[in-house]
């Protein structure tokens, strides 16, 4: 395991004396950099980005009927059946839209639910990473973006998020317990 570590850093440190290899390194460096001045760093691309682009909806929430507009209205043919016309969506994420078909009650409820299967794989990771089993704690990091947040009215992010938590929770069985499933 060692010898295939030092291989790849030895063919890694080769490649980069090559110019097409700088050219694209270099691209790479400068965007993640600028993407995270732009950001303000890791707070502002996990605060911001991810959890304020699930928050927002809750503080710009109060003009949405307490039922929401119906599932579905803000797809393309769910708007265009339903109002004659496209409507575009209150909000980009997934929580906001959520919120805005389903309405208050019935949004929180789903988003308390993908949360709760979230915080489950990640506790299940936990205890088998603190036994020395770390497959589980690798898988959880997909996991982590898929469960609470992926778009699940579409059907190709809806299989990835279930197959992605479906490993985490399979990898966490301890190996008696796989037996005997």
């Amino acid at each position: 395991m060692l010898g295939a570590f030092v291989g790849l850093l030895t063919l890694i440190a080769i490649l980069n004396q090559l110019p097409f290899f700088q050219t694209a390194t270099n691209a790479f460096i400068s965007r993640f950099n600028t993407a995270s001045e732009q950001e303000g760093g890791v707070q502002g691309t996990l605060g911001g980005r991810y959890l304020g682009g699930m928050l927002n909806i809750f503080s710009s929430s109060s003009n949405i009927p307490f039922f929401g507009y119906g599932a579905g209205i803000f797809t393309n043919v769910g708007s265009k059946l339903l109002t004659g016309t496209l409507i575009s969506g209150i909000a980009e994420g997934e929580w906001g839209r959520m919120i805005a078909e389903l309405g208050t009650l019935m949004g929180v409820t789903v988003i308390f639910v993908r949360f709760s299967l979230s915080l489950e794989t990640v506790l299940k990771a936990y205890r088998r990473l603190s036994i020395g089993d770390v497959l589980p704690w690798t898988l959880l990091g997909y996991s982590l973006l898929q469960g609470p947040q992926a778009n699940w009215a579409q059907p190709t992010s809806l299989g990835f998020s279930i197959l992605s938590i479906g490993l985490v929770l399979a990898a966490s069985k301890s190996s008696n317990q796989r037996k005997l499933n």
